[in-house]
């Protein structure tokens, strides 16, 4: 999978953090806050690391001593047994990988003064929807929302509650409403 990006993941600060949260028009994650207007752009990179792997040189060392040792003995079950682990050996030596991948993916967070940060991930999925979710809540008229995003649980969810104050007694409309309230009534 390729992914093209705006953002060069080297340039990228990478913060191991286990969840995002959005109070109002701030988002938090570890010791760190974005106000929600200075995000310029939310991006999944691709963050997959590809490592060498290294084979034990002394196994491989004993082996080899081994199998000259006994496909030279003047026993023939040892030469017999000699070939057979230098078979082994080679064939062990082609299917061995020599590379491993490491897939990581990372939600970048860009902001107006050019700060880049991402938080890294395994679930590129997941990403996506929390970018999603972000992008919810950035186009939002509602400025008091409170949505976590929990990177280790793989969850995002929204605080819905209302807090009402001194009106006591007076009508309380709860939710997303959009236009005028007295309007919609018959």
């Amino acid at each position: 999978m390729s992914l093209q990006s705006i953002i060069n993941p080297s340039d990228v600060k990478i913060v191991s953090a286990s969840a995002l949260e959005v109070k109002g028009k701030t988002l938090i994650f570890g010791n760190t806050l974005y106000q929600i207007s200075n995000i310029a752009i939310l991006e999944l990179i691709d963050l997959t690391e590809t490592y060498a792997v290294r084979v034990p040189e002394l196994l491989w060392i004993v082996l080899v001593i081994i199998a000259i040792f006994t496909a030279a003995s003047s026993f023939q079950e040892l030469q017999r047994l000699g070939f057979l682990i230098i078979l082994v050996i080679g064939f062990i030596f082609l299917i061995y990988p020599r590379t491993r991948v490491r897939e990581k993916y990372g939600l970048a967070i860009y902001t107006n003064a050019g700060t880049k940060t991402a938080i890294s991930s395994s679930d590129s999925v997941f990403i996506k929807k929390a970018i999603i979710a972000l992008y919810e809540v950035i186009n939002s008229e509602v400025t008091n929302r409170n949505v976590y995003i929990n990177f280790d649980n793989r969850t995002i969810s929204e605080n819905k509650s209302i807090s009402i104050g001194t009106n006591i007694g007076s009508s309380v409309v709860s939710g997303t409403v959009g236009g005028d309230v007295a309007s919609m009534i018959n």
